[in-house]
């Protein structure tokens, strides 16, 4: 019994601290040749609005492998995600009224709906979660303006910790309490 109660003791503290969960970063030039409706990569499904195509060493499109004239993709998570950030690579078209690589990237919660929404334009890295303050979300989309086209070389993410009930502590500090009082009285008999 004593080794059972401390057994749950241990794992409720390991439990109760927050876990950061690892950053998980995946380099779409570096993961071969694939084109499907969809693809996984680990905790991330892409869809898109054509067949999602990844040319080895080139990175993340749609069809042609680039994203552009209106085409989108969504990375939708198995679980909530922050700190997510994504590299864009190969801008390109655009003009004075559409900058190369213009792009709307739109957060979306596990319901379906928008959190946030930011244009972006050009190469580079961008931090997907600054677009909704820091809050975890499950889903984004990138859609190319009609005249310009990008390729995505990277996304980096770290799943979000599910947090215990605020009740958790107090419930082990009773279990605890318990146990203490079943020794005091098994000592006494």
């Amino acid at each position: 019994m004593h080794n059972t109660l401390a057994a749950v003791a241990m794992a409720a503290t390991l439990a109760a601290g927050a876990a950061s969960a690892a950053p998980v970063n995946i380099n779409f030039a570096n993961v071969g040749t694939h084109t499907a409706p969809s693809l996984t990569f680990g905790d991330v499904t892409l869809t898109g609005s054509d067949d999602v195509h990844i040319l080895n060493l080139n990175g993340l499109g749609i069809g042609n492998s680039v994203v552009n004239n209106g085409e989108w993709i969504t990375f939708t998570f198995s679980s909530l995600v922050n700190n997510v950030s994504l590299l864009v690579g190969l801008a390109g078209g655009g003009s004075a009224a559409a900058p190369a690589g213009l792009r709307t990237v739109e957060v979306f919660d596990g319901l379906g709906n928008l959190l946030g929404s930011q244009d972006q334009v050009l190469t580079g890295t961008f931090d997907i979660s600054a677009i909704v303050g820091g809050e975890s979300f499950l889903s984004f989309t990138m859609t190319a303006s009609p005249t310009t086209s990008f390729r995505i070389a990277g996304l980096s993410y770290e799943v979000a910790p599910i947090p215990l009930p605020a009740g958790a502590p107090l419930l082990l500090g009773a279990l605890a309490a318990l146990a203490l009082l079943r020794r005091r009285s098994a000592k006494s008999a």
